[in-house]
């Protein structure tokens, strides 16, 4: 019955007409257990967050899939496209590749933003839990720097410092580091 009477007012939503012009974009995937047929189901909702050229955010769109594949994504995509949107100035995802292989695909013009507190829980993965305390200051110090200089800097020191303790943390800093730092 709920359902019933919100769809119009959810159909006129997810059909409505969208800026052409975002300054950014933030692009996510997550998981949720749904039940049906009286067993529970992992289901991806994909969704995209705008941020207009006068700093308003709003849901763009999302979708409910069986995977979080490319071509959920193209999909998700292509609807936004078809409702206005012709350019996305950044945008910030985490690193999954269908995801990024869509971006590319569907807005090619566009740059990417690798979402920091996705890299950094990440990175942090690797490191013992009794040291990451200790160790996410600095790591987060990277990405709070004035400028690009001070923050190859600050990556320099910190590889320096934890590569022979945490190696395949450091590998996991490097992995799309430029993305990481596209905002500089």
């Amino acid at each position: 019955r709920v359902f019933h009477t919100l769809e119009g007012e959810y159909e006129a939503w997810k059909t409505r007409s969208l800026e052409a012009c975002y300054e950014y974009a933030f692009a996510d995937g997550t998981y949720f257990t749904v039940i049906y047929d009286g067993e529970g189901h992992k289901m991806p909702i994909l969704a995209v967050v705008g941020v207009n050229t006068t700093g308003q955010r709003e849901v763009l769109g999302f979708t409910i899939g069986d995977r979080e594949n490319q071509q959920a994504w193209e999909d998700l995509f292509d609807d936004l496209k078809v409702r206005g949107v012709k350019e996305v100035g950044l945008w910030i995802t985490d690193g999954n590749q269908a995801m990024i292989n869509a971006l590319e695909a569907k807005f090619p013009n566009s740059q990417r933003q690798r979402c920091v507190k996705h890299k950094m829980d990440n990175v942090l993965s690797y490191i013992p839990k009794k040291q990451q305390a200790q160790v996410k200051p600095e790591l987060k110090a990277i990405f709070y720097q004035p400028n690009r200089q001070k923050a190859d800097q600050e990556v320099a020191a910190f590889v320096e410092k934890y590569g022979p303790l945490y190696p395949t943390a450091i590998e996991c800093l490097n992995r799309d580091l430029d993305a990481c730092l596209t905002f500089y």
